[in-house]
């Protein structure tokens, strides 16, 4: 006898949605789904794949004519379509929708084109993510969702609080309107930031003796910018303990960056929970020093000196 997420993973099959097995009460997949990008699973595979583990989560890719809006934090499917409304998005009530088993709602929709995965769909800068604030993330090519009759990890169960249909309501115009106009909005952002950066040049034509060691982390922090890709041997002369450095004409000490290489576990932490924040500019950062930063203030200090 199958299992009730057996018979729903055949159900989505023959639909001709791309499903795959996720560990019990979890989204780990049990399956190796890239592949699934490109075509879909068979139903002799889904029969193998329940069969094995009955209990098993659905998990299905997105894209290929799906795309699933994931609402985090939202207390209502009200408050989900009042979000969109509020961007010139109305959507029919009978486009299916789920209630996930976390804090969220998934809301399913066609496309009739590539449409990519964005986080927080609403959020332009980095400013912009607050911890607790509601958001929506797009599913869309390359990406995965939950089905129901999925459970959570909490034991809660998935369940379609407005009924599953094929074909699915295609998105609405304004849809793609709003996924262009952020687009250009985070790219106008992420050249605001880029232009903010230009200390780094004024930093790489010399800097004084009472701001070389502050230099030294901000600049390592922001290696991952393609900004300093171009610069390696001007800041390899400014900071000899580059690993790719020659030593300039007047060295920084080594006791004043730190008498050890970088080891992996060197990483930026706030000081309040010990999570990497997303406000310090070198967050990517390994290094012997670690960057707190409190909102508009930076202090350096060294690993050990907690």
């Amino acid at each position: 006898m199958r299992s009730e997420l057996h018979e729903a993973a055949r159900r989505y099959t023959a639909a001709g949605w791309r499903v795959f097995p996720s560990v019990p009460r979890s989204k780990r997949p049990l399956v190796e789904w890239a592949e699934f990008q490109k075509r879909a699973p068979t139903t002799a595979e889904v029969d193998a794949w329940w069969t094995k583990t009955p209990d098993a989560n659905l998990q299905v890719v997105t894209g290929n004519g799906i795309v699933c809006l994931d609402f985090d934090r939202v207390a209502s499917l009200d408050d989900a379509r009042s979000m969109l409304a509020r961007e010139g998005i109305v959507l029919a009530h009978d486009v299916p929708a789920v209630q996930s088993g976390g804090s969220g709602w998934h809301l399913w929709l066609g496309i009739d084109r590539v449409v990519r995965p964005v986080t927080n769909l609403l959020q332009v800068g980095k400013d912009d993510l607050l911890a607790g604030k509601p958001q929506i993330d797009v599913r869309g090519d390359g990406s995965v969702a939950t089905l129901p009759p999925s459970v959570h990890e909490s034991g809660r169960v998935y369940r379609w609080a407005v009924p599953w249909r094929t074909p699915l309501p295609q998105v609405p115009p304004e849809f793609y309107a709003l996924m262009e106009r952020q687009n250009r909005l985070r790219q106008q952002a992420r050249d605001t930031r880029a232009r903010d950066h230009g200390w780094v040049t004024e930093s790489l034509r010399g800097v004084g003796k009472g701001e070389r060691a502050r230099s030294h982390v901000l600049v390592i922090g922001l290696s991952r910018e393609p900004l300093l890709l171009s610069n390696l041997s001007a800041i390899s002369n400014l900071f000899p303990t580059f690993p790719f450095s020659r030593w300039s004409p007047e060295p920084l000490p080594q006791s004043g960056l730190g008498s050890r290489r970088p080891a992996a576990h060197d990483l930026i932490r706030t000081p309040s929970d010990g999570r990497r924040s997303p406000l310090v500019p070198g967050r990517f950062c390994r290094h012997p020093f670690i960057t707190r930063t409190f909102r508009s203030e930076t202090k350096v200090h060294r690993i050990g000196d907690e």
